[in-house]
């Protein structure tokens, strides 16, 4: 059976775009957390676990309150942002981020800030009133362009501390 032609219309699959995480993301997200991971301060004190993150985001798929957001570019995944819809303590739901990777090529880009802004505006269609992101990124050099992201996108200041134990 021959393939259908692509009219003039229809985007390349290797063309740039934004998606929502689907299950079979898994395997390369893994991959990309590695490479996280490796450029990271968590690698001065403590091991990579591909097992781990594996079932962290296998999780993902079975919990409708987390939620998965990718940048593709050239049929590779190059950024994902991960929140979670939290009720701990309120009737409405309130979005806590707790993944948010771009791989350095695509930094100081619009790769980040349309992460954000489409993890808000999905939030928002969920019922969130709040989203909150981490100011502390694990990654030495990008520290301050990540508040700097943050600050642009009207975010009001934060702070995060480390404390390694390791060793104590």
């Amino acid at each position: 059976q021959a393939n259908p032609l692509l009219d003039e219309n229809t985007p390349s699959p290797d063309a740039p775009r934004f998606r929502e995480f689907l299950p079979y993301d898994v395997e390369e997200i893994v991959k990309l957390g590695a490479a996280f991971f490796a450029e990271s301060e968590f690698s001065e004190f403590s091991t990579f676990s591909p097992d781990h993150f594996n079932y962290v985001l296998s999780g993902v798929e079975n919990n409708p309150g987390m939620n998965g957001l990718l940048f593709e570019d050239k049929g590779k995944i190059r950024g994902y942002l991960f929140y979670q819809l939290d009720l701990s303590y309120t009737e409405e739901p309130i979005a806590l981020m707790w993944l948010f990777y771009v791989v350095p090529e695509y930094r100081r880009s619009p790769v980040g800030r349309e992460l954000l802004k489409l993890a808000e505006s999905h939030a928002q269609a969920h019922g969130a009133v709040a989203f909150y992101g981490g100011s502390m990124s694990g990654i030495p050099n990008i520290k301050n362009t990540l508040k700097n992201l943050y600050t642009k996108a009207g975010y009001e200041g934060m702070f995060w501390g480390r404390k390694v134990l390791k060793g104590n």
